[in-house]
């Protein structure tokens, strides 16, 4: 059953996400479907216009807020399998940012180790570091002048609290 958007009487949504614009032709109501677009981040997007101004939306976002109880009040719309483009109303639910992060890292959307984009080192390296400073062989400072980096960025690493294996 078609629902009518929110932000402008002139939309409706259905449970499968599809957004109708509502026209007026010759005394006739007229259902015009609306294309979302694919967005840069990976969401779909639909442009709604009232009042001669736009607003933007997420399709995941519309398709929540008009057919997903909210009981909680919580702020995200989190997709259960991490596929953006999957709006399926049984893949969406209301959750929190911490929820919506460990969907992320437990569906393997999150970089870790050196597949990280400002990862400095390898898991070797790290592992040698570790290595070292456990078996009092090198001091972090000296560590630090053999692998180029500043000493508290190997103090990091050896007290697992910048880079996790």
């Amino acid at each position: 059953m078609p629902t009518i958007i929110k932000y402008s009487k002139n939309y409706e949504i259905n449970e499968s996400g599809e957004i109708f614009r509502l026209t007026t032709q010759w005394g006739n109501t007229c259902r015009i479907k609306i294309n979302p677009t694919l967005g840069k981040n990976g969401y779909y997007m639909v442009t709604l216009w009232t009042g001669g101004k736009s607003v933007t939306k997420y399709l995941h976002r519309l398709l929540a807020e008009h057919f997903l109880e909210n009981p909680l009040s919580r702020r995200y719309v989190c997709h259960k399998n991490d596929i953006k483009t999957d709006n399926r109303l049984e893949n969406l639910y209301w959750g929190t940012q911490i929820q919506n992060s460990g969907d992320a890292i437990r569906n393997g959307k999150v970089r870790k180790c050196e597949q990280h984009g400002q990862a400095k080192l390898t898991v070797s390296q790290v592992v040698w570091i570790r290595d070292m400073a456990n078996r009092n062989i090198y001091s972090n400072r000296k560590m630090a002048k053999i692998l180029n980096m500043s000493p508290s960025g190997i103090d990091r690493v050896v007290n697992n609290s910048g880079w996790r294996i």
